[in-house]
């Protein structure tokens, strides 16, 4: 302390403990102590060991080699990437999709469903779900008919990816899309990360990744490029079909993008909540 040599007490040991831990230990990196390599899905490992250098055949090999065990036990990233049930464990994996009857709550709710798959699986479900509640356009060109989105199909698709990415998982909260008569809300716990603010968004900005592992992953299933160029390509894509461009907002301890003007299905309320409560596991491919 200043130029003397004093003796250190047990708060200060605690703390600085405390300290040394916090700076080793990021939050993907915590052993989920409970788990174990049986609980994880070894499809989706597989799948994702193909984009990678890795050539060997060994799943808890690969996943030393991805820095995703720790002391041969699963991490929170491992749990939250490939973890069959990681909901178990880590509760705010899971991701709220709610359907309005309006364009505000208070006119009651169509359908309501948590999606608690890994990261892998909720991003299939997810996007099936929501091809499910816009209606495709039909176009027809001479004797072709070829089929378009109603909506910002890439924006929307690179909002979830951010917010399931990016997202800061020591936030107890989960991801919410809500989806009303007029428009489709990402509701992302947590805050920007240091030195990212809603007008860094609308230019070519540094990408700050706050999961490096989890990042890393989706950018080897080629979900995600990390380039710091994702929000651009949102309002680009929204520009391009004539969709407003989507609004970021901050809202106490939360991130938001809402994409307006949006259509959805009128008879959602009956087969996509059907779907829906029945998982919408289809296993569409939906990387690159």
């Amino acid at each position: 302390m200043g130029d003397s040599t004093v003796v250190a007490t047990s708060s200060d040991l605690m703390n600085l403990i405390k300290q040394r831990k916090s700076s080793e230990f990021t939050w993907e990196r915590r052993p989920v102590l409970a788990s174990s390599l049986h609980e994880l899905d070894a499809s989706e490992i597989n799948t994702t060991q193909k984009g990678t250098k890795y050539n060997g055949k060994d799943i808890e090999e690969f996943l030393q080699y991805m820095n995703l065990l720790s002391n041969d036990v699963p991490t929170n990233a491992c749990i939250a990437l490939f973890g069959k049930e990681p909901a178990k464990y880590i509760p705010q994996t899971r991701i709220k999709v709610s359907c309005f009857e309006g364009k505000s709550k208070v006119e009651g709710i169509k359908f309501m469903h948590v999606f608690e798959g890994n990261i892998f699986n909720n991003i299939t479900n997810i996007f099936n779900m929501i091809d499910m509640v816009f209606p495709k356009r039909q176009n027809i060109l001479g004797l072709i008919r070829k089929e378009e989105y109603s909506y910002p199909h890439l924006a929307i698709r690179e909002g979830i990816l951010n917010a399931i990415v990016h997202r800061d998982y020591t936030e107890n909260d989960q991801i919410r899309i809500d989806i009303y008569a007029d428009r489709l809300e990402i509701i992302n716990p947590g805050t920007f990360p240091e030195g990212v603010t809603i007008r860094s968004l609308f230019k070519s900005h540094q990408s700050v990744v706050r999961n490096p592992d989890i990042a890393h992953c989706c950018l080897v299933r080629r979900y995600v490029e990390i380039m710091g160029s994702g929000t651009l390509r949102m309002i680009s894509e929204c520009k391009k079909l004539g969709f407003n461009e989507p609004v970021w907002t901050t809202t106490g301890n939360s991130v938001s993008v809402i994409f307006n003007n949006l259509s959805y299905r009128q008879t959602v309320d009956k087969g996509v909540n059907e779907g829906v409560n029945e998982g919408v596991n289809n296993k569409d491919n939906y990387e690159g």
